[in-house]
């Protein structure tokens, strides 16, 4: 399983994931994953495009297929709204490039997601199971949006403190929520969701992973969060 979440802030926007290996393409959906991490998180300086993935190793070659045609210019001449269509084709023939690859062993129906950012505010979702499927995502109407391999109660962190309707936070204040939620995930499923990335683009600032410091300061916050809200539950 994954664990992927996307936020747009007021000032930029956060993307926070697990660590957990993704399925091998080609693998039945009870594989057992063989790597002990697999960063899901990409981000291209060259061409400023950043991703995350769920599903098997062939969103990863999605995703970087889009970067690759990014890093040619290809989507720079594109109107946006002729976008959508060119995103579609990039993901067929990277799909097609690995069921020809893998003949028999190729599982085209497994849950495949990811979410591309291009620089500030454009982000899409793709979903290429079947039949490929690009939507965007608007940051004036959508808050966050959650990518994995199965549902997860954790996503109830985002949905109900994060929703559409309420006003946009900072993406410093969206850390913490992130983090959290991600965290969670693992505490419900641990073997199936391990580890912490968060990769952050803030206007005026640019790009960011966090540090290992960083991270730690955000596990600590979601433990003491998790020790606050038990105690206030379970009040007499």
């Amino acid at each position: 399983m994954t664990f992927n979440l996307f936020a747009f802030a007021s000032n930029g926007w956060v993307m926070a994931t697990d660590q957990a290996p993704m399925r091998r393409a080609g693998s039945p959906r009870e594989a057992i994953r063989t790597k002990e991490r697999t960063i899901k998180i990409e981000w291209d300086k060259s061409s400023a495009v950043a991703s995350c993935c769920s599903g098997d190793e062939a969103a990863l070659q999605i995703a970087r297929a889009i970067v690759a045609a990014s890093r040619t210019g290809a989507l720079d001449r594109i109107d946006r709204s002729d976008i959508r269509g060119e995103l579609r084709r990039i993901a067929n023939e990277a799909l097609a490039a690995e069921e020809a690859r893998l003949g028999r062993n190729w599982v085209r129906d497994l849950p495949r997601e990811l979410i591309a950012v291009f620089g500030a505010d454009s982000a899409w979702r793709v979903r290429a199971t079947g039949t490929t499927a690009v939507h965007p995502l608007i940051s004036s109407t959508c808050c966050s949006v959650y990518i994995g391999d199965t549902a997860n109660a954790a996503t109830f962190f985002s949905q109900r403190y994060y929703r559409d309707f309420l006003a946009k936070r900072t993406v410093k204040q969206l850390l913490t929520l992130l983090a959290h939620s991600v965290l969670e995930a693992h505490s419900l499923d641990p073997e199936s969701v391990e580890g912490l990335n968060i990769l952050t683009y803030e206007n005026g600032r640019g790009y960011e992973f966090l540090d290992d410091s960083k991270l730690s300061h955000l596990k600590t916050r979601s433990s003491e969060i998790f020790r606050l809200l038990e105690a206030e539950l379970f009040r007499e």
